[in-house]
């Protein structure tokens, strides 16, 4: 699983976890311009940073309850739109006025609240009547598989139906239910693409490139259980849609090949689990035919004994003798 926050101070480039947390803000890409937004939990400002700089929104709010995290923030991603605070979210009714926000955006922030009831009552507060809300979740149940598993830093695990409906009680219906998850294919890249050899994750946020991308059907079975998390969004409306997206970067080729001999190797455990399940079907229809074959034996047996207790009675053997007179007169005639 990638780390719970991007470290800004920490020189080194590491992509896996930057493509990660880039991936649930770049939802917002196209609804924030000229908007106020409230970047609850911003971590170390480099989605608040995105917002006002890269997509254009008139003010952006940015609140965490981490003062190492903000002091971060205002040193890498400092911007005359931004105003950052360092603050409990369950106590920010006390700071921030109502009905003052047209977009809220939570990411991964609601499991580790101790009353997440509380953070949602308040967005519901201070959102504008027709504002926009998205929150992200991880698939923690995806992460850590085995019961006695799970993140120190979490309060609460969640599954998908179970987010959906503690974010509704208090936003109401859901318009848009999107989950994350990791995209593999083939691109075409220039030749001389910058490397990242002396590249900061910093340099990298603020000088993004977006390209051109087409999505082909989904054949691997990913559904809300295999995901890496899940996203809601409320207040869109009729003509509002939030667009599918990918936040990538170019891979060693290798990494495509193993995906393509993970594809070929699962086509043929699923064909042997198929042909384990018919054999042990046909082991089942052996027996029950062996199982018929035996009763049917049974009752042949106990018709030979019918039979011979039948010829053995004195009614048989007095017939028998009845038929002898019977034809010795018929001779006689």
């Amino acid at each position: 699983m990638v780390n719970e926050r991007l470290n800004f101070r920490d020189e080194q480039y590491k992509v896996l976890d930057l493509v990660d947390h880039l991936a649930r803000y770049s939802l917002v890409k196209n609804l924030c311009e000229n908007k106020d937004v409230l970047d609850a939990a911003c971590g170390e400002g480099y989605g608040s940073f995105l917002i006002a700089e890269s997509w254009n929104a008139k003010s952006v709010t940015a609140i965490d309850i981490s003062q190492d995290a903000i002091e971060s923030a205002r040193e890498n991603f400092q911007s005359s739109k931004i105003k950052y605070i360092c603050h409990d979210l369950e106590q920010i009714e006390n700071i921030l006025t109502p009905k003052s926000f047209d977009i809220v955006i939570s990411l991964e922030t609601i499991e580790h609240l101790k009353s997440p009831e509380t953070f949602l009552a308040i967005i519901k507060n201070i959102l504008k009547p027709d504002g926009i809300v998205i929150i992200s979740c991880p698939n923690d149940y995806w992460w850590y598989q085995n019961q006695e598993d799970s993140n120190p830093y979490h309060l609460s695990k969640y599954h998908l139906n179970e987010f959906q409906g503690l974010c509704q009680q208090y936003l109401g219906k859901v318009s848009q239910i999107m989950i994350g998850t990791s995209v593999i294919g083939i691109g075409n890249i220039y030749l001389e693409t910058e490397k990242t050899d002396k590249k900061s994750s910093k340099d990298i946020i603020s000088n993004l490139q977006y390209a051109e991308l087409q999505k082909l059907p989904i054949c691997d079975g990913i559904d809300s259980q295999k995901c890496s998390y899940f996203l809601g969004i409320w207040g869109l409306n009729q003509q509002q849609q939030v667009k599918e997206n990918f936040v990538i970067y170019p891979s060693l080729l290798e990494v495509y090949r193993q995906y393509g001999y993970y594809l070929n190797n699962n086509s043929l455990d699923q064909h042997l689990v198929w042909l384990e399940n018919r054999v042990k079907n046909l082991d089942n229809e052996v027996q029950e035919t062996q199982s018929q074959l035996q009763e049917i034996h049974s009752q042949l047996q106990q018709a030979k004994e019918k039979i011979l207790e039948i010829e053995n009675s004195k009614f048989w053997k007095l017939r028998n003798l009845w038929f002898k007179v019977k034809s010795m007169l018929y001779l006689t005639r």
